[in-house]
């Protein structure tokens, strides 16, 4: 479980997704080859820097994870907190800024992942330049995305557990008295 949080922070850097797109014969249309992933040198990682990486993975699964705590159809559905708000207005509010701060929050530890593998693989920053320049030309995502979901889309989520408790599929009891961690 370790090695594959280890990794799974490793994989999502820019100097990673660089490796791999450099794989994929083209970098602007990438020709998609079964097992090339697999060709690509698996390096050896100080203890410190698993470390590292471990954490980062954890700490931005939890921010991810927080998406799909008010979504009802989700396995991470554990949101109650509307509840403890006067009006959907207040809670839809409230909860853009904290996904505002998340995305935020998101952002920069994704910069500062990628800062630290360049350092530990001694990058130095023409290369960096010049290897961000290469990914960008492949389709530069806007990382924190995900985190931007529209006042509307929160408001159906809210009413999907409403009109649950109305039709018995949630029982109100139960989402009034919620504890944050079952």
């Amino acid at each position: 479980k370790e090695s594959s949080q280890v990794f799974c922070s490793l994989w999502n850097s820019e100097y990673f997704d660089y490796c791999i797109k450099l794989s994929m014969e083209w970098i602007d249309r990438p020709k998609f080859i079964n097992g090339t992933v697999n060709k690509l040198p698996h390096p050896k990682l100080s203890k410190d820097f698993e470390n590292y990486l471990q954490n980062v993975t954890i700490i931005q699964h939890a921010r991810v994870k927080e998406l799909y705590r008010t979504d009802d159809k989700s396995l991470a559905f554990t949101s109650n907190e509307f509840i403890g708000f006067k009006s959907l207005k207040d809670y839809t509010i409230n909860y853009c800024q904290k996904l505002s701060e998340l995305k935020k929050e998101y952002t920069q530890d994704l910069s500062g992942l990628n800062d630290e593998v360049y350092n530990y693989f001694n990058i130095s920053d023409d290369e960096r330049t010049n290897i961000r320049e290469i990914v960008s030309i492949a389709g530069n995502d806007d990382e924190g995305k995900m985190f931007n979901i529209e006042k509307a889309e929160l408001i159906d989520r809210l009413f999907s557990v409403l009109i649950g408790c109305v039709f018995d599929r949630w029982d109100v009891r139960l989402i009034k008295r919620w504890k944050r961690e079952w």
